[in-house]
């Protein structure tokens, strides 16, 4: 009978054992399975993390786009109100450039007329000093004396007499004087007309200097306000898609952490291995030893 009984404990003890394998079994099939399933889905967790970075990113420049939409909009009045002044200067010098009015007046005529200035007025200068001398001598000679060594003089033609010398000294002066006197106003008066000339030019060339820095200072004040309002643009765009923008990336963080959980999953079902025996126990051990060929 205690054999019998023996066998009936061992028949029981291997039908346990196989019971608790075929259900560790059941589970490493359904571990394989399910990690079978999120294979894909781990797979996915670098690019869904770039994706994800991708979209963060672009959040980001939202935020940087709004922070500087305020500065670029008064940046780009700013450029706005330069550029409307500097086309005010530019119709103004231009309603101003004028030609001299006496074209041929160059550098070269004005120098020439300088030299003949100061030539007639030096000739001038000298037959007014001689007229003056010889008038003044004319009246000191009237009683037919030398005015310097108080007599008569002898270096006269015969019949000459020294009133009759002064007087056409004075006179010859006189005439002299009065013909460079002519001469000396109309070279003063071209002169004149000559400077104003040049003045004319000179603040021609300037204007015109001017005007072409201040078209310089338009163009540079447009092309800085282009790029001022393409920023501008740019950031509010970039600002109308905020509410896309974050709807996207919170998406994709739920996909990256969708992706996370799926690798876990993965390496903890990969990670299963059943035991391919099971520690026997005392009493199988016993009801072996008492096999029926043992105690026969």
């Amino acid at each position: 009978m205690r054999e019998l009984d023996a066998l009936r404990r061992r028949l029981a003890d291997i039908k346990d054992r196989g019971t608790r394998r075929s259900e560790r079994v059941n589970r490493a099939e359904k571990a394989l399975a399910l990690a079978t399933a999120l294979e894909v889905t781990a797979a996915e967790l670098p690019d869904r993390r770039k994706l994800h970075a991708e979209w963060a990113a672009e959040h980001v420049a939202v935020n940087r786009a709004e922070g500087e939409l305020t500065a670029l909009a008064k940046a780009a009045l700013e450029e706005s109100h330069r550029s409307r002044v500097t086309i005010r200067k530019l119709k103004s010098l231009t309603a101003n450039d004028e030609s001299p009015r006496n074209a041929d007046s160059t550098p070269t005529t004005l120098d020439a007329l300088e030299t003949r200035f100061l030539d007639v007025s030096t000739r001038r200068a000298a037959a007014q000093s001689r007229l003056i001398h010889s008038t003044e001598t004319r009246s000191q000679v009237s009683g037919g004396l030398c005015p310097f060594l108080l007599e008569r003089c002898r270096n006269l033609r015969p019949g000459v007499t020294l009133d009759a010398f002064f007087d056409e000294e004075t006179t010859r002066w006189q005439q002299l004087f009065e013909q460079l006197d002519v001469d000396f106003t109309g070279v003063d008066r071209d002169l004149q007309s000559a400077r104003a000339s040049e003045r004319e030019r000179l603040a021609a060339e300037q204007l015109r200097r001017e005007r072409d820095s201040i078209r310089q200072d338009r163009e540079a004040a447009e092309g800085r306000l282009a790029e001022v309002c393409r920023r501008r643009d740019a950031a509010a765009s970039l600002s109308a898609k905020r509410a896309d923008i974050q709807k996207a990336e919170q998406a994709t963080a739920v996909a990256v952490r969708e992706a996370e959980r799926a690798t876990q999953e993965v390496a903890r079902c990969l990670s299963f291995e059943p035991k391919s025996t099971m520690p026997r126990s005392s009493s199988s051990s016993s009801g072996l030893s008492g096999s029926p060929q043992t105690s026969g």
